[in-house]
């Protein structure tokens, strides 16, 4: 799944190579009030992720401003792996062809974290 798409930034006129949105999974194990909590998430590798391009931008601004909102599927986060944002269950609108409706979803990379 390392199927890069080479877009034209409209600004600039340069082509940038898109790599999508990268994150890794962490999960921790914390005491609070005689029990023992796990907390899992996920967090943005900028390095290995897109510099930024009209491609994947919006997707880190809606999971800023609507991650309660939005469907966000994620799958059972594993510590260390590496997981790629995507947009899921795409509907549009039959007479305009706009996107009314989406799901943003995590699916899990390699293993080896070659992504």
């Amino acid at each position: 799944m390392t199927d890069f798409i080479n877009l034209l930034d409209t600004e600039t006129s340069k082509e940038v190579t898109c790599k999508g949105l990268i994150f890794k999974g962490y999960t921790s194990l914390f005491t609070s009030d005689n029990k023992i909590e796990r907390r899992e998430g996920v967090r943005l590798l900028k390095r290995k992720s897109c510099p930024g391009c009209t491609k994947c931008t919006w997707m880190l601004e809606e999971l800023d401003e609507h991650a309660y909102h939005r469907s966000v599927i994620l799958p059972e986060i594993k510590d260390g792996a590496y997981y790629r944002l995507i947009v899921a269950n795409l509907s549009t609108d039959w007479e305009t062809g706009i996107a009314d409706n989406y799901d943003l979803k995590f699916i899990k990379e390699k293993e080896n974290g070659n992504v």
